[in-house]
């Protein structure tokens, strides 16, 4: 995490060592400076030091506490992430990376060495050419449990842990489990004559018995925009599943 985050997260930490999963904070400034002759980013920094981790502490498992600083068109991260590399022709809205902690967990490749997710050393990661034998072969099996707490700001780091806390101390209620949301819309509309998006998501729900369904589709208009998401996620779920496109403005 980022020193503007480590007061907020030390909670976190100290309520993770009284339950007997050993944890320890660093400062990702603290990384980037130890990684120094590694890395030639800030990602691989990062990735480096979590092979340097499993090596000496024999860890399992990685938090990264940090997402965008901002929703402006210009990207700026608390911790950095990894753009994998798809190049497909579209005709509008073309999209061709695409973000993945994956990266952060596959650590090596299957011959045991460090999986740099850049095959050819040009700087572009997960490159994979539509029609084409892939340029780069990421491993793609991670070799350890990555989790991302996106926050933007202090407020949200607080807010997340003590809900972290709160939760695995007991003292939360598990009643809203048992549900699913599912939101989606016409993924492709140029490509099929029905809701794709609905169907897959159905498909889904039919495949999860004993759950609660609820549904935010644009066909009925339960979906509508973001807030709906919001309110329905705010109600519990166990689980949620999205079946679309979207962006930092939406």
């Amino acid at each position: 995490a980022p020193q503007a985050f480590s007061r907020y997260i030390l909670p976190l930490v100290h309520h993770k060592n009284k339950f007997g999963v050993k944890t320890t904070l660093v400062d990702v400034e603290d990384v980037y400076q130890q990684m120094y002759w590694h890395g030639r980013d800030k990602a691989e920094k990062i990735k480096y030091f979590i092979k340097k981790a499993i090596e000496e502490w024999g860890i399992k498992y990685v938090l990264l506490v940090g997402g965008r600083k901002n929703q402006r068109a210009t990207e700026t991260w608390w911790i950095p992430v990894r753009y994998s590399h798809l190049d497909r022709k579209y005709e509008h809205l073309v999209e061709r990376k695409f973000i993945s902690d994956l990266y952060f967990a596959d650590i090596y490749d299957e011959n045991g060495d460090f999986s740099s997710w850049d095959t050819n050393n040009n700087g572009m990661y997960g490159e994979w050419p539509e029609d084409k034998a892939a340029k780069d072969i990421p491993d793609l099996y991670p070799d350890v449990y990555v989790g991302r707490l996106p926050c933007r700001n202090a407020m949200e780091v607080r807010i997340m842990v003590n809900k972290i806390i709160k939760y695995e101390a007991g003292r939360c209620s598990d009643s809203w489990f048992k549900t699913m949301i599912v939101v989606a819309g016409d993924t492709y509309p140029e490509k099929t004559d029905y809701y794709d998006g609905e169907v897959y998501t159905q498909m889904g729900l039919d495949m999860m018995p004993g759950f609660h369904p609820v549904k935010l589709w644009t066909s009925d208009g339960s979906l509508k925009n973001w807030v709906d998401v919001v309110k329905a996620m705010n109600k519990g779920c166990g689980f949620i599943w999205f079946s679309g496109h979207g962006n930092p403005a939406t």
